[in-house]
């Protein structure tokens, strides 16, 4: 199990260099504070989190089960939910990698079902998920729009 450490530190990302030291004799300067944030490119993880849809008393419910730096998510129409980000990213330029759940789905996604989802739209504080279901498998019928539990994470190269 990755602790939560590691993903706080992936959120806030790495420390710059430290600033130089200050100057010897009689009172020295201070040495300057290193730049936060990231020192060079590279892909990392900016979001993640894992949804499930639900009825309590015959009500649909879209729960977020765990996140990184997901402030909410909400059911936008069948098979289609909104993710906003806690802190959002300063432009849509990410990816994201949606993963269909199906042992959470019980009845979608049996025999020769197969589910997959989709990012269908991406803005900087937010993204829409879509899970949609193929009846007897790719071959047999068009995909339907349908609420299923599903994971994601957010990839930003910086």
């Amino acid at each position: 199990m990755i602790p939560p450490s590691f993903f706080d530190a992936l959120l806030a990302g790495p420390t710059g260099p430290a600033g130089p030291t200050g100057a010897t004799g009689g009172t020295g300067a201070t040495g300057a504070t290193g730049a936060t944030g990231a020192t060079g490119p590279g892909l990392y993880l900016f979001a993640a989190g894992s949804v499930h849809i639900h009825y309590v008393m015959e009500e649909l419910v879209v729960s977020l089960v765990n996140g990184i730096n997901v402030a909410s998510v909400t059911r936008a129409a069948q098979g289609s939910v909104s993710v906003t980000f806690a802190n959002a990213p300063p432009d849509a330029t990410y990816s994201v990698t949606p993963h269909i759940r199906p042992g959470d789905a019980p009845g979608n996604f049996t025999g020769s079902n197969v589910g997959f989802a989709i990012c269908s739209a991406q803005y900087t504080s937010y993204f829409f998920i879509e899970t949609w279901l193929l009846a007897g498998g790719v071959s047999w019928a068009a995909p339907a729009s349908v609420d299923a539990d599903f994971v994601f994470q957010v990839w930003k190269y910086t």
